[in-house]
């Protein structure tokens, strides 16, 4: 999953940065969510 966000950021990043920014807290953010679940 990482594999693919880092992936995905890479090539976000390529075109904005906040859009990198953005994929990197959702991404903390459901992993929050399902920790605290």
């Amino acid at each position: 999953m990482l594999h693919l966000l880092r992936f995905c950021c890479a090539a976000c990043w390529l075109s904005s940065l906040s859009c990198c920014l953005s994929m990197i807290l959702n991404y903390r953010t459901s992993v929050t969510s399902f920790i605290s679940d």
